[in-house]
C-alpha cells in the first residue's frame, strides 16, 4: 500500500547508500549499520529492521558480486 499525504511524524531510519545493498543482501545486520558514519537508526526501529532485513550467511554467493 502505498499512502500520499501528510509525511510520518514518527521514527524514521536513514541507510546511506555505501550500505544499503549489504543491508538488502543480508550481509549486515541493521545492527551492524546503525553505528557506521552516516546511519541514522533509532533504537526502537532494531526490531522492526531486523524482521524486514534478516541476516544472510555472509559466505554464501547472494548476488552481490554483479
Amino acid at each position: 500500500m502505498l499512502r500520499i499525504g501528510e509525511p510520518s511524524k514518527g521514527p524514521r531510519a536513514f541507510v546511506p547508500q555505501r550500505w544499503l545493498s549489504g543491508l538488502l543482501t543480508g550481509y549486515y545486520t541493521p545492527r551492524d549499520i546503525a553505528p557506521r558514519t552516516g546511519a541514522a537508526i533509532p533504537a526502537r526501529l532494531l526490531p522492526a529492521l531486523n524482521i524486514l532485513f534478516p541476516a544472510g550467511w555472509p559466505f554464501v554467493y547472494q548476488g552481490d558480486d554483479y
